[in-house]
């Protein structure tokens, strides 16, 4: 674009590209996500049969129960309530039995009437793993098997009820998207929805269609179950009657971080961690002592009678170093189970947390905060409380979202606290001050109110044409007018929303997606461009909280190495190959695997979660129709060439990445230092604001940019550091911003010859670009009809062509536009993907 600049041979079309609208929404018929008849307003021909054969089984079990659990003395009282009243909020204790006796409450009164199959109930959990723990549990106590009456669905996995009579767990969700497509719950008799005290975002805004989701149906049932935490709010918000049910909890003994420090001699099991360990990080994490957590399990496990320890952690990084530093104990390989839990881990893995541990073996489970409600594991007597939670909190000043460890609430202490003493008397042991501890918050704050809000106002579009004021003005604790409007001006920029709110061609695809819209957007547009294999890994992958790799704090020298063997300079490219190599060895040598996780420092967990999670997002570019049936198994062999033709041109892939995100990284070589300006400074800035590039990154202390732009997915922002930390970054081409930027660009002459081209990427960046002027006008003219051609298949792919003559010609157009692109690109990104010509730090 400069000088030495490339020629570029356009095939220019003599046609207009007509553009068509899309008729309403999309809309597509395709499978629902939770297909079952508890959802289906279907009949069976075998109702009687069930009916007698539900009821049978309720009289033997009769006879059989004992009635142990405090929820057992208010059965009547619920059944009584539920059948006045189409809402009922349950407020219980830890340990009260809520969870896994109310379903059963319920669908044993119509099974003692002969009509089960009339009742089928839907109970969501914030979790997956609480969903697949309850239906075993449920199942294991009415002596039946998972799928038979009960079942559950979560992402990725699930065991369903074949015929009516039945209770389905399953994520919030989960629900939501089945509202999308069943918007009254059709064939459901009762929702039960669960933890509602933890006011995740999904549980917040499936309160909001649960109360119009009653005036729909009037058949439907509704239960809001809670721990006692702030629960008047619920009380309120669906004016229902309210039943309290006490806990039954043996006497817990509470030590504070003072109390722990005079334990008898636990100065003898003090552990050394060296400090970068459990220091701040350098996006800003609270800090967590790992050797003092590790010093206390080890003193309860030697001087503390027999029971399980369940130790409080903030994610899986600080599980994963405290069962390392536990199993360096000869003797606890021997006498100690430890076993992780977190969303994570597989079902198979799961079921251990909840059995017996042999005789003379200490159970220790180290888990996140999804152990504190909803799930029981019976033989916990002993709790290690870091007192610390992963949250995510939204900078609007910033407009950046960090994930960082936090301090909990007091009321989340006591719900960790009550996990212990289910069986016996227990002690808490919890790593803070009793000071510190009574200037915690009362309450947890709902995530709504500390989260970006795109994904659910763009999630709202497909349940009510409202304007996202007015659909979020309904929530329990609505947030804020501007952080609304910042949201809403975001989706505009992406160009998912009109300025009078209403979903463009673009958003209508976008939001029969399950993750946020950039993401989504990539997805959208890899279809379009095809280069879906690699776009849908990255997609994937960066669309979640957890590394592919081990250990990135420990070992970012190793991690960025071997990035750097897959591609010199893009993070995003890298791990899309990484992958790539995966599956050849998965389908050719899968005796090699373990090998190359091992050398690539890949958590083999993760990338097979990631493998699901990608043919998940497959699915959804079907839904959207996006992606044809008839290309799907073209596409999971890698053999087609209509939806990956373009797979292998690197920068298209990062083109597309950075016409999703928008988000751009400038390299400056002039910048003030010290206050005084100066060359060779070698800054990094986006938005206005100095950005640091993450130890674990390919183009981390990069001395030669073989170009002075980069994209990225995510951002945190550092306190400690005073500046934006980026993870993951891909160096892209000139010709790439001015290509795939899709702002508007400005022209200016500046002498016979040449122009400069501006773009205003935001209100804090500004790129010039200066070239001869023939150059600019077919640069121009070219980014015009690309974008036209993307706008025409957003509106029309997948749809009905019959009538369209002219659709099979501006098909092959693209095809030959496309052609040209890719190889412009490819030319004008060489000396990025050319490793000799990069000297790297």
């Amino acid at each position: 674009m400069m000088e030495g600049r490339p020629s570029y041979c356009i095939y220019m079309y003599n046609k207009e590209i007509q553009s068509m609208t899309l008729k309403n929404t999309l809309n597509p018929s395709y499978q629902t996500l939770i297909h079952h008849p508890i959802l289906e307003d279907n009949a069976y021909s075998n109702t009687l049969l069930r009916n007698k054969m539900l009821k049978d089984r309720f009289w033997k079990r009769y006879n059989d129960d004992v009635a142990t659990l405090p929820i057992h003395e208010f059965k009547n009282e619920i059944l009584s309530r539920l059948e006045n009243h189409r809402v009922l909020l349950i407020e219980g204790d830890t340990g009260c039995g809520k969870t896994t006796q109310v379903p059963q409450f319920i669908l044993d009164a119509f099974a003692k009437n002969g009509n089960a199959t009339d009742c089928n109930i839907l109970v969501s959990q914030p979790r997956r793993i609480s969903a697949i723990s309850l239906a075993d549990r449920i199942a294991y106590e009415r002596k039946e098997h998972v799928g038979d009456v009960v079942g559950f669905h979560v992402r990725l996995e699930q065991v369903l009820p074949k015929e009516l009579g039945a209770i389905v767990f399953c994520t919030t969700g989960m629900l939501l998207r089945k509202l999308q497509t069943n918007p009254s719950l059709e064939g459901c008799s009762h929702v039960i929805l669960d933890e509602a005290h933890e006011r995740q975002m999904d549980t917040d805004m499936l309160m909001v269609l649960l109360k119009r989701v009653l005036q729909k149906n009037p058949n439907l049932k509704v239960l809001i179950m809670s721990a006692t935490i702030n629960t008047h709010i619920f009380q309120q918000y669906f004016d229902c009657p309210t039943i309290r049910v006490p806990g039954r909890l043996f006497a817990v003994k509470m030590h504070f971080l003072e109390d722990i420090e005079h334990l008898p001699n636990i100065q003898k099991y003090q552990t050394y961690v060296p400090k970068s360990r459990f220091e701040i990080d350098e996006v800003g994490k609270l800090s967590i002592d790992i050797g003092k957590i590790v010093q206390v399990i080890k003193w309860i496990s030697s001087h503390k009678p027999p029971g399980a320890i369940l130790c409080f952690l903030p994610g899986w990084n600080e599980i994963m170093k405290v069962q390392s530093m536990l199993e360096d104990t000869s003797s606890y390989n021997e006498n100690h189970l430890i076993l992780p839990m977190h969303s994570k881990i597989s079902h198979y893995e799961q079921r251990k947390i909840f059995q017996q541990a042999p005789e003379n073996v200490r159970k220790i489970i180290l888990a996140t905060d999804i152990a504190e409600t909803g799930i029981t594991v019976s033989d916990v007597v002993y709790v290690v409380d870091s007192a610390l939670r992963k949250e995510s909190h939204w900078d609007d000043n910033k407009d950046l979202l960090s994930i960082r460890n936090c301090w909990v609430s007091r009321a989340n202490v006591l719900q960790r606290k009550g996990r212990a003493g289910r069986v016996k008397p227990g002690e808490s042991f919890h790593l803070i001050s009793k000071e510190e501890y009574e200037k915690l918050r009362a309450h947890p704050l709902p995530q709504l109110l500390c989260n970006p809000l795109e994904k659910v106002i763009l999630d709202s579009k497909t349940y009510t044409d409202e304007k996202a004021q007015e659909f979020l003005g309904g929530f329990l604790e609505p947030p804020t007018s501007t952080a609304i409007r910042k949201s809403v001006k975001t989706l505009v920029n992406l160009g998912v929303m009109d300025d009078e709110e209403n979903l463009t061609a673009l958003g209508k695809r976008m939001a029969l997606f399950s993750t946020h819209p950039k993401f989504s957007k990539a997805m959208v547009y890899s279809s379009i461009f095809d280069c879906i294999h690699p776009v849908i890994t990255i997609t994937s992958l960066f669309s979640g909280e957890d590394s592919l790799f081990y250990n990135i704090l420990d070992y970012k020298l190793q991690i960025r190495q071997n990035k750097r063997t897959y591609h010199p300079s893009s993070d995003h490219i890298a791990v899309a190959w990484i992958f790539k190599q995966w599956v050849n060895f998965n389908e050719t040598a899968p005796y090699l695997i373990r090998k190359f996780c091992k050398d690539m420092m890949i958590r083999p967990m993760r990338i097979q979660i990631l493998n699901q999670i990608r043919n998940t997002f497959i699915q959804q570019l079907i839904q959207c129709r996006m992606l044809s049936k008839t290309l799907l198994h073209e596409y999971n062999c890698n053999k087609s060439d209509l939806a990956n033709k373009f797979e292998n041109n690197d920068e298209l892939v990062r083109a597309v990445l950075y016409s999703a995100t928008q988000q751009l990284i400038e390299h400056k070589d002039v910048g003030y230092k010290n206050g005084i300006l100066r060359k060779g400074v070698n800054e990094l800035r986006t938005q206005g604001a100095k950005v640091v590039i993450s130890g674990e990154s390919v183009n981390y202390k990069r001395k030669v940019w073989p170009s002075s732009f980069l994209t990225y997915f995510n951002a945190a922002h550092c306190d400690v550091r005073r500046s934006t930390v980026i993870r993951e970054t891909s160096v892209i081409s000139p010709l790439t911003v001015l290509l795939f930027n899709q702002k508007k660009v400005q022209c200016h002459e500046l002498d016979d010859n040449r122009v400069k081209l501006v773009i205003n990427i935001n209100s804090h960046q500004t790129v010039r670009f200066v070239c001869d002027k023939e150059t600019a006008n077919v640069l121009l003219q070219f980014r015009n009809i690309v974008w036209s051609l993307v706008q025409y298949f957003l509106e029309t792919q997948g749809l009905d062509h019959r009538n369209n003559l002219n659709s099979e010609q501006i098909l092959k157009y693209k095809e030959e536009v496309f052609e040209t692109l890719a190889e412009t690109l490819k030319k004008a990104s060489e000396s990025i993907e050319n490793t000799e010509k990069i000297s790297l730090a």
